[in-house]
């Protein structure tokens, strides 16, 4: 498999940029993605990081499908995975030549991934993989899941270290620039 660990694939959502639907260029991440597209469309598979958000997860397919059409990286389409059709994950994701791991909240998601059995499935998966945001933070083996929610930070029971997806090594902390100097629950 070949694994991109993305804040954005969109650029930061907090700074000015291009309107979406567009991916970001600039760190040749577009230039990179297209040395590993294969040179047909494959299925698209958007892992959600809540699985009860349909109008969200809807949404950001269709956002997310359109910038990669804009990028001339075709896809046959870009399905969510979400509650609606979680039980489908074994068949879906080895039919799925592209795999985004959504952003979101990072201990729902990883809830959901555990629940999904995907530990597991992606150990024989050979498409590309994008993480966004929390699904980056998610894809690593050991996820450092910092508090972002109000009462979290306080809460002597929250979890702030989890297993992860086992993908990569590599822990990330997504939108850096814009949460260093936040305060939460202090």
């Amino acid at each position: 498999m070949t694994l991109f660990l993305t804040s954005s694939p969109s650029g930061c959502p907090f700074e000015p940029g291009p309107d979406i639907p567009v991916l970001d260029t600039r760190n040749h991440f577009v230039a990179n993605l297209r040395a590993v597209w294969p040179d047909h469309a494959v299925l698209g598979l958007a892992i959600a990081a809540d699985p009860y958000a349909y109008e969200q997860n809807d949404e950001m397919c269709r956002v997310f499908a359109q910038s990669f059409a804009n990028a001339h990286l075709p896809l046959t389409a870009l399905i969510p995975c979400d509650a609606r059709n979680a039980e489908e994950i074994g068949s879906l994701l080895p039919q799925s030549g592209f795999v985004m791991l959504c952003g979101g909240h990072v201990p729902t998601q990883n809830h959901f991934f555990a629940q999904l059995g995907l530990p597991g499935l992606f150990h024989n998966y050979h498409g590309i993989v994008l993480g966004v945001s929390a699904g980056s933070m998610n894809a690593a083996h050991i996820v450092y899941a910092a508090p972002e929610e109000p009462g979290e930070a306080a809460d002597p029971h929250y979890s702030r270290w989890m297993n992860g997806l086992g993908l990569t090594e590599t822990r990330i902390l997504p939108h850096y620039q814009f949460i260093r100097d936040h305060v939460l629950d202090g």
